[in-house]
C-alpha cells in the first residue's frame, strides 16, 4: 500500500509543483494577456464581493484584447489598482464618494491604465471623489457596503449600446432591502484580509491560468493557421461587424427608455440625481468601415430619453462629429473599447452636464 502512496504521490508531485508555482512564486499575471484575466473573479464563495480581487497592485504590458498574441495586438502598458471591495479604486478614507458611476467594462477599464477611467478622469476635473462601479448594474448600488449605507449625490449609468436594453434589469425588492444585523456581521467579517486572501487563491486555483495559457498555446500551435499579417496589414477589429449595424425595433428603444425612467425615479426619491451615459459601440462610430449605414438606435433613445425628462449625454453626435472631423479613433484599434481619448470626451460631457446643476439638486 505504502507502494502505491509513493507511485501516486510521485506521479502528482510535478503537477503540484506547477501549482505551488505558480501561487506562490510568479507573478498573477504570468500566465494571461491582459490583467483582467488576472483578477477577475470566477468563484466568489460569498466572500470576494467586487468583480475583481481585492487590495491588489497590479503593472503589465498587456498584449491586445480582441487580436491577442498576434502581430496585430496593440501592446498597452497598464496600472491596476483595487480596493478593499474588489473595485478598481485606491483605498480612500472617506465614507462618502459624492458620484458613482455603474457601468460595464468601458467604465471598469478594459484595456486603460488607471489614471485612463473615466472615474479618474472626471475625479480630477471636479475634484470631487468618484468611484467606478463596474463592472455592474445599478443594484449593485445597493448591495456595495459603502455605498448602500452613504448613497452619493449623483449616480451615473454607463452602458454599451449593444447590450440595451438587456442590461437595464429591473429592481426587485429583494435588490433594494436593508441587510440583516446577521448579514452585516457575515459582510464584515468577508472583509477581513485573512480570509480574503484565502478565497482569492482558491478561486485561483480553480481558475487554472497556467493550465488553460498552455492548453491555449498547444492548440494554437498545432493548428493549421493563416499566414500572420505584418502590423502594417491589420484591420480594424471590431467584436460584432456589421451585425452591430442592424435596424433596431421601436419596442427596444421605448424598453429601454422606460426603464431608464424607473431607474431615475428609484433614485429621485432616495435623493440622488440619475444621468445616464450610453456608450456608442465601435461600429457605430466607424460604420464607414463597414460599409453600413450609422444606426439610429442610440439617437432614438436618446431623445426618447431626453422627451422623458432623463438626464442623458449625447454622446454619439459628439464621438460622431469629433471622428468626422479628426478622423481619430477614440477606440482601441484592436478592441472593442474606448480609448483615452474616447474617456476624455466622455468626461468633458459629463462635467459640463454635472455643473449645470448643484452637485446635489435635493438639498
Amino acid at each position: 500500500m505504502n507502494g502505491y502512496r509513493a507511485k501516486y504521490l510521485l506521479f502528482f508531485l510535478p503537477f503540484i509543483a506547477a501549482i505551488c508555482l505558480e501561487l506562490f512564486v510568479l507573478p498573477i499575471h504570468q500566465f494571461t494577456f491582459r490583467v483582467w484575466e488576472s483578477l477577475s473573479v470566477k468563484r466568489s464563495y460569498g466572500i470576494l464581493k467586487g468583480q475583481f480581487y481585492p487590495n491588489m497592485k497590479i503593472k503589465k504590458i498587456e498584449d491586445g484584447d480582441l487580436a491577442y498574441y498576434t502581430k496585430c495586438a496593440v501592446k498597452k502598458d497598464v496600472l491596476w489598482i483595487t480596493d478593499k471591495f474588489g473595485y478598481r479604486k485606491a483605498n480612500v478614507a472617506t465614507k462618502k464618494h459624492p458620484i458613482v458611476i455603474v457601468g460595464d467594462s468601458n467604465i471598469a477599464g478594459s484595456s486603460l491604465s488607471q489614471g485612463e477611467l473615466l472615474s479618474e478622469v472626471l475625479e480630477k476635473k471636479l475634484g470631487q471623489s468618484v468611484y467606478p462601479l463596474a463592472a455592474e448594474r445599478l443594484r449593485a448600488l445597493f448591495k456595495h457596503d459603502l455605498i448602500r449605507e452613504n448613497l452619493p449625490d449623483i449616480v451615473v449609468l454607463a452602458g454599451i449600446e449593444r447590450d440595451l436594453p438587456e442590461s437595464l434589469r429591473p429592481l426587485s425588492a429583494k435588490d433594494l432591502r436593508t441587510p440583516s444585523t446577521l448579514e452585516e456581521a457575515l459582510k464584515k467579517l468577508c472583509l477581513s484580509p485573512a480570509l480574503q486572501n484565502t478565497a482569492v487563491l482558491v478561486d485561483r486555483i480553480f481558475k487554472a491560468n497556467m493550465l488553460n495559457y498552455l492548453r491555449a498555446r498547444i492548440n494554437r500551435s498545432g493548428s493549421m493557421s493563416q499566414p500572420e499579417l505584418t502590423s502594417a496589414q491589420c484591420p480594424i477589429f471590431f467584436i460584432q461587424g456589421v451585425n452591430a449595424n442592424k435596424d433596431s425595433t421601436s419596442e427596444r428603444i421605448e424598453q429601454a427608455a422606460q426603464r431608464l425612467k424607473e431607474y431615475r425615479d428609484l433614485l429621485h426619491k432616495k435623493r440622488v440625481r440619475f444621468i445616464f451615459l450610453p456608450i456608442p459601440n465601435k461600429e457605430t462610430i466607424l460604420y464607414q468601415y463597414l460599409g453600413t449605414q450609422q444606426p439610429l438606435f442610440l439617437e432614438q433613445l436618446i431623445k426618447k430619453s431626453q422627451n422623458l425628462g432623463i438626464e442623458v449625454i449625447d454622446t454619439q453626435k459628439t464621438f460622431h462629429d469629433f471622428y468626422q472631423a479628426t478622423h481619430t479613433f477614440p477606440y482601441h484599434a484592436d478592441d472593442s473599447h474606448w480609448n483615452g481619448l474616447g474617456v476624455k470626451i466622455a468626461a468633458d460631457l459629463l462635467e459640463k452636464q454635472i455643473m449645470t446643476k448643484p452637485l446635489s439638486i435635493f438639498r
